[in-house]
This record gives C-alpha cells, sequence and structure tokens, in this order.
C-alpha cells in the first residue's frame, strides 16, 4: 500500500492532516472457482404451450357451467393453465418421462351458443 497524496499531505476535507491510503495494486475481481458448480442457464422466458381451440373451449365451457368467474377471469385461467403445462413439459424434457404425449382434448360438455 502506499499513501495516495492530496494537496501538500493534507485532508481535503477537514484540514487535519490525515493522508488516504490506497492500494498501489487494486485486488483482483474475485471470479468464482473453475471447479465450483455452475448453475445451468435459466430461461427468463417461457413459452406457454397453447391449448387447441377445442381443449381451450371445452375448459372454458367447464368452468362456465360450473358458474366459476366472469368469462375475463376464466380466459386468465386457461392462460396460466397453459404456462403451467409448458413448465411440466420443460421440467420432464430430460428425465425418463421424455416427450410428453401429444394432447387428447374431448368436450366434456356441449360447446356454448
Amino acid at each position: 500500500m502506499r499513501k495516495a497524496a492530496t494537496r501538500g499531505g493534507e485532508s481535503e476535507k477537514d484540514g487535519s492532516g490525515r493522508r488516504y491510503w490506497v492500494h498501489a495494486n487494486p485486488a483482483e475481481p474475485q471470479t468464482p472457482s473453475a471447479g465450483g458448480a455452475k448453475r445451468p442457464p435459466k430461461a427468463r422466458f417461457l413459452e406457454p404451450y397453447r391449448l387447441t381451440d377445442d381443449c381451450r373451449l371445452a375448459l372454458l365451457d367447464c368452468l362456465h357451467a360450473a358458474g366459476v368467474g366472469d368469462p375475463e377471469s376464466r380466459d386468465l385461467f386457461a392462460t396460466a393453465v397453459e404456462y403451467d403445462i409448458a413448465s411440466f413439459r420443460q421440467s420432464c424434457a430430460g428425465t425418463a418421462l421424455g416427450a410428453a404425449p401429444q394432447p387428447v382434448c374431448e368436450r366434456a360438455t356441449e360447446p356454448r351458443a
């Protein structure tokens, strides 16, 4: 370490004559060790698994028949289901389950008029 010179050795703040210490060679920025375990990069955005029009309508019809929410909240729920399905498919993509099977969607109720 060495002392930093400021106006003839006087402090600029209070005139006490104190000198400030600085490192002559700044420390190297710390980097994680090469042998340490690194986290796999995470995707910041997950593309939702889009339900087919028939599947989405069947889900919305079931919610409507049960008297759940209003049209906007039911649509929001269906969108949340699409993201949950995509999250599940992503989490099981590398497991023994392999790729998730293609969806089979049957109408639970008659379509709305």
